[in-house]
Order: C-alpha cells, then structure tokens, then sequence
C-alpha cells in the first residue's frame, strides 16, 4: 500500500510537508501578524515552498490519508478548545479527556495532538499590539549605554532618552552613570525640554543605537532641535513638533514645582581600609570608626557620613565607578599615613584682627 505523500499532488514530497488544518491555521495567523516564510518554515520544520502553497491557498488542501487515525481522530475542536482554556497545560487536558470524553491515553499522545496549537499560543504570546495615547498622557524612557571615544579614549556613556507617547517629539541626555541621582535628572530635564509633565511615565530598557559622539551634549541638542523634532515620524505620519503643538495644551505646567528631592539615606560598616563603600566608589572615614556602624547621606553631589549626631566625613560625590576618594586627615595616626604636623601646616593660621597691644591693655598688663 502506498503512503499518502506517494499519491495525489504530494506525490514525491517528503512526509514532513504534511501539515494538519489547524497546522495551516497557525501558519496563515503567523503570517496575517507579519512573520515571514522563512520564519514560518523553520517554526514548523519544513521548506518555506509548503508554506508559500498554503499562504497561496489560503487555507488547508486535502490529500489522501491513513485510515485509523486513532482515539483523538475526532476531538481536534474539544482539544483545541481545552487547550486554549487551560494555557497550553497538555497534563490537564489529558485529565479532561479521560473525565469527561472517557478516552484514556498518555500525555505524549496529547501533546502531539496539541502541538500545532502550541505554536499558535506561542505566536499570540510574542504578538504585540501597537497603541496610542492621548496627548499629554504617557512619557516613555530608555535607558542605555554605549562605549564612545572621547579624547583619544573609550568611554562609557549613558543616555536617557524621553519619548512622549502622543506626538513622539523626545528629549536625549548624557549621564556618567545609570544611578537614582541620573534618573531623576533626566526626568526632569525632560519635563522643563517639553514644557509640562505627563499623567504617567512608562519605563523600558531597550538599548539606543548611538553612531557617534562630537562634543556630545551640544550635538545631541542640535539633533533634537533639528532632526528628530522636525522629521517625518514613520508612525504617525506627521512631523513631531508640529503634533506636539496639539499635545502641549494637555501638560500639565511645571513651573513652579520644586526639583526632585535627590537624597539618599544610607547605612554603612566602615572597613578595615578606613573607607565604606557607596555605589561601587570608596569614600574615607576616620580610621577609629573602622568596624562602626555609620550613616552615609548622599545628597546634591555630596557625600556626608554620619556617626551618632556628628558628621566625620565629607566628600564630593564622584561619578565614575570603582575610584577611591580619600581624605588624608582620616588618616592620621595609621601606620604610613601623614603625620599630624603634615595636616596642621595645612592648616591656615588665625589671624589676629588687632595688635596685641590692644588686647594687653583690655587685659591690663602686656602679655
């Protein structure tokens, strides 16, 4: 007897073209949300000339078959309907079949059956819907980075960008680090770029492709003002700043809002190298706290540790990573460190704001 891919127009083709209706079904969904038939092909494991006959088609074509297709010949709409229902758990599906169609089989034979539906839930999940929301609604930021060449040398950039979701005009800045401290300077410059704040912000990670960098900061101003305000947006088919005009009237003001609070209230072990540790940087105590717990409080681009009500260390904050900021007077009286005369000739003499003679006869006597 001869196989079924022997015989009508599959004659000759190999038996892993053969594809059952809702195999096809999820083959033309896939194709109606933009996959290609390459995609599709390697997805379903056979040549991309199947697919195309389907696509063509427009649905499945009969050919010859094996009598006896066994127990679930029959229940392709009750599985495929189960299935759905219950998030592709093929183990539940099986329990139905035997509690409510009486037909007991293994779970490998139920998740063969189910296999084209598989795929089709796999394809509705990756599936995305775009939308689009009212002007002055919805602020979406990417975060990124990239290694740049500044000054002969590679450098680590992060830019924050800003995208209002309405008119898509955006806001681009360059930050040394991607802290708290950036995040909320970059809101906020977006926010004073626009004019107004938004009703929410929606926060995403992708990775932004920068080409290149020439006096950064300045460039990118330039790019926003004249570029990216000012083109064609391949979405809306409308030019940025002239949709922005409809989206302003919708910010809420910004003016007279205070700036974001950036503080940050810390708690630290000073180590045996009389430092502790703040966002990979290392910053010097005293070296008699070493092993005290202390309060560190990072606040407008400084760092204030804190033991008990007194503030012991105070230091810039330093925006690269992994550097060690020291101050030498932490570190008097360690082995190898300066001596207290090397810190007190750094220091300034008072200066007397009379002769002494003034103060002797004040005193009544001379000194």
């Amino acid at each position: 007897m001869k196989r079924c891919e022997d015989v009508g127009p599959w004659a000759g083709r190999p038996r892993a073209q053969m594809r059952k209706s809702d195999e096809v079904e999820a083959m033309l969904h896939l194709r109606a949300l933009g996959w290609g038939l390459r995609r599709i092909a390697r997805e379903f494991g056979c040549s991309k000339n199947t697919v195309k006959r389907y696509v063509a088609a427009d649905g499945w074509m009969t050919y010859s078959r094996r009598a006896g297709g066994g127990k679930l010949e029959d229940q392709e709409t009750w599985l495929k309907e189960r299935f759905f229902q219950h998030g592709g758990n093929a183990e539940v599906v099986r329990q139905d079949l035997v509690r409510e169609q009486g037909i007991d089989v293994s779970l490998r034979t139920v998740e063969r059956a189910v296999a084209p539906f598989r795929r089709l839930l796999t394809a509705e999940a990756k599936a995305t819907v775009r939308f689009e929301t009212p002007p002055g609604r919805q602020l979406q930021v990417d975060f990124g980075q990239r290694r740049v060449p500044i000054a002969d040398e590679r450098v680590r950039v992060y830019l924050f960008v800003a995208t209002l979701g309405y008119s898509r005009r955006c806001y681009v800045a360059t930050f040394r680090h991607e802290r708290q401290s950036s995040w909320f300077r970059g809101l906020e410059g977006a926010f004073h770029h626009f004019g107004g704040v938004t009703r929410e912000v929606l926060l995403d990670n992708p990775r932004p492709l920068v080409v290149d960098h020439d006096m950064m900061d300045a460039h990118l101003e330039w790019w926003q003002r004249e570029i990216a305000d000012r083109r064609r947006h391949g979405t809306t088919g409308e030019v940025p700043l002239e949709r922005f005009a409809r989206e302003a009237k919708c910010l809420r003001p910004c003016a007279g809002r205070p700036a974001f609070g950036q503080l940050r209230d810390l708690t630290r072990t000073v180590h045996a190298d009389c430092a502790v540790v703040v966002d990979t940087n290392t910053y010097s105590v005293p070296w008699r706290l070493i092993g005290e717990r202390v309060r560190v409080v990072v606040s407008g681009g400084r760092v204030r540790v804190h033991h008990g009500p007194r503030v012991v260390a105070e230091h810039v904050e330093h925006e690269g990573r992994h550097a060690r900021v020291t101050d030498r007077a932490h570190l008097v009286g360690v082995v190898g460190g300066p001596r207290p005369a090397e810190t007190a000739a750094a220091r300034p003499k008072p200066e007397l704001l009379r002769p002494l003679d003034e103060y002797a006869a004040v005193a009544g006597g001379r000194f």
